[in-house]
């Protein structure tokens, strides 16, 4: 027993107990996850409430509940509780001197620390990660990342270029409009699609894809009649003037290029020294010196600058939270086994 001030009698064994109890982790966990939830749901929209709700939302951590005391606090308690409760079970346990016993002692504590080591590293996460945008221009180096929840730019640590921009398209389909160069008559509207041919009936004209601009505004079409084939440049523009070709008229109604792969081959720096390099794609990421670069979009500018979107990832805890994943599945299954024998 110890005694305060006010000459109260103050049971630190108490505390212990009440700490280790597994109602107060029901009870944490629980608190947790609602407010991870309602930080997720209720998050994105606090920040068009009014003031009351959104000075309670923030003190309860809705808006960034990583940083947020109230939820380190719930997380540090939760971190206490199955540390005192893992150290009483291997307590408990270790003092049978049955050699399986020993085992089940050992492979408890090695469940119950790597949920601390998990419940750590999503903590370090939080504190310590870092998630930042950025837009990579051909022939610019970039240094910084953009961090929307401080509003301000992080350094890099190191320089990014990209070098190259490569695109790769879903074939071309455009409707063409034919009509009687002499009369105007309307005739019949194609759909040519690029590596397919058609045909009017009769074999009167045949049209397909032979190529298309890099800037797609205009294809070029192979036109074939019973007196030959020549090329045909169709402009692909709204409005657009039809095409004179032999005994006919040609204009590009509709069409559709969808984009069906982005890459950039990125060159990463430090001062003179090329460090890294490698094609950023989509699905795909490049990591240097702890921070990991995706694809998230691409593009122009107004002035017809071509660009990537650049989403930039610092998780130093990341280590930290896979090895207490790693000894938890690997410690879990001859536990459960282990206990079923006894």
């Amino acid at each position: 027993m110890k005694r305060g001030e006010d000459g109260g009698a103050v049971s630190n064994r108490g505390v212990v107990e009440a700490l280790r109890s597994i109602r107060l982790t029901l009870l944490l966990l629980f608190t947790v996850a609602a407010l991870s939830a309602a930080a997720t749901i209720a998050g994105p929209r606090l920040e068009k409430t009014a003031p009351v709700v959104r000075a309670a939302g923030r003190f309860l951590g809705l808006a960034d509940p990583w940083h947020s005391p109230l939820f380190l606090l719930l997380v540090g308690l939760l971190v206490a509780n199955v540390t005192l409760c893992s150290w009483h079970r291997y307590r408990r346990l270790v003092r049978n001197p049955a050699a399986k016993r020993g085992a089940i002692a050992a492979l408890d504590a090695a469940v119950h620390f790597s949920l601390v080591v998990i419940v750590f590293g999503g903590v370090g996460k939080g504190l310590w990660g870092v998630v930042g945008t950025g837009y990579l221009f051909p022939g610019t180096a970039a240094t910084t990342m953009y961090v929307e929840g401080t509003d301000s730019d992080l350094p890099l640590g190191f320089s990014v270029l990209l070098k190259e921009k490569r695109e790769t398209f879903y074939p071309l389909r455009i409707k063409v409009g034919v009509r009687d160069a002499a009369t105007g008559e309307k005739i019949a509207l194609l759909e040519v699609v690029e590596g397919r041919s058609v045909s009017l009936p009769g074999g009167r004209l045949t049209l397909s894809v032979r190529e298309v601009r890099p800037d797609s505004t205009a294809a070029v079409l192979l036109l074939r009649t019973q007196e030959g084939e020549a090329p045909v440049t169709l402009p692909l523009v709204a409005g657009g003037d039809p095409m004179t070709a032999g005994a006919f008229l040609l204009a590009a109604v509709a069409w559709r290029r969808d984009v069906k792969d982005v890459r950039g081959r990125v060159e990463m720096s430090e001062g003179e020294q090329v460090v890294g390099e490698g094609w950023l794609e989509v699905n795909g990421a490049l990591s240097h010196k702890g921070t990991t670069l995706f694809l998230t979009s691409w593009g122009a500018d107004e002035f017809g600058n071509q660009f990537l979107g650049v989403q930039y990832r610092r998780d130093p805890a990341a280590p930290v939270f896979w090895a207490g994943a790693i000894l938890f599945a690997l410690a879990l299954p001859p536990f459960v086994l282990l206990r079923r024998r006894r």
